[in-house]
């Protein structure tokens, strides 16, 4: 097992009960005009994290309203996942830090580096999407 496989399972191993996902690039995959396709690795992971007991949570700074999120997460079939009525939708601003939104014993999976460090830094560990496939 290389380096970076072993670093992220302990890493995922330690002890957590929440996992918090971004939307854009991250869950919905977005290339130029093209509709948004689902991160089905991603997808298969809060599955099997589902599975095992964990909280799921969408945690998103993506423009528009509560309105538009709702609608985009029905039109993507997420709503199944994450809901406004079950509270594990959390839209928040452009300026907010997600750490401050996130439960202790918690994970960050998101595709912005910066949110990453961020998070790590507030004693979030966090990962890439692109990462999650290793831990399947």
């Amino acid at each position: 097992m290389d380096q970076k496989r072993c670093q992220l399972k302990q890493l995922i191993e330690k002890t957590y009960d929440c996992i918090y996902s971004d939307l854009e690039d991250t869950l919905l995959m977005k290339s130029g005009e093209e509709s948004p396709k689902l991160n089905y690795k991603l997808i298969a992971f809060l599955c099997k994290s589902l599975n095992e007991g964990k909280d799921l949570y969408l945690i998103t700074k993506v423009k528009g309203s509560n309105k538009d999120l709702k609608k985009e997460l029905k039109e993507n079939y997420l709503n199944g996942l994450f809901s406004f009525k079950r509270d594990n939708v959390i839209h928040i601003g452009n300026n907010d830090h997600k750490h401050d939104y996130m439960k202790p014993n918690s994970i960050l999976i998101d595709d912005n580096e910066f949110e990453r460090v961020d998070a790590s830094s507030n004693g979030f560990p966090a990962i890439s999407p692109d990462d999650v496939g290793l831990l399947m």
